[in-house]
């Protein structure tokens, strides 16, 4: 079954990849957590999942994606075809972190990191944000649309 999410990632990365149309910035919704907000953007279908910030140089510092998951589950992320490390946020389906992931490298491809609780939304942003914010298990996400 792994072998075959694997394999699946690595056709939407390379399918999409090359392709990649940036949002508009523009009316992005927003996650906040305690006093700091994000504009997000959300990956809610496969397709937007698989690719995830694959491929982009960066990504600003008030920015994150949100990818959104049809129900709780244990999720698992890689860095192929990143360009930059990135902290991770793993959200349950009340809104409430559940677990951390600090700077996770693009060299620790292909390792698969998983939530130690089931999720049903996974935050990236930029590396270092978990704890320049002091982000903390337990701490309530507030989406607005």
């Amino acid at each position: 079954m792994l072998e075959s999410i694997i394999l699946t990632l690595a056709v939407f990365s390379s399918l999409f990849s090359q392709h990649r149309v940036l949002p508009n910035l523009e009316n992005l919704p927003t996650l906040e957590i305690g006093k700091v907000v994000f504009n997000i953007e959300i990956a809610d279908s496969e397709v937007e999942r698989a690719q995830g910030l694959s491929g982009r140089t960066s990504l600003p510092l008030d920015q994150g994606l949100l990818f959104e998951f049809s129900t709780a589950n244990w999720p698992g992320f890689w860095m192929k075809d990143m360009n930059f490390p990135i902290d991770i946020v793993w959200i349950n389906e009340n809104w409430q972190i559940v677990d951390l992931t600090k700077n996770f490298e693009p060299k620790s491809y292909p390792q698969i990191i998983f939530p130690k609780s089931a999720v049903k939304y996974v935050l990236e942003i930029n590396a270092d944000l978990i704890n320049k914010n002091d982000f903390k298990i337990g701490d309530e996400v507030i989406f607005k649309p």
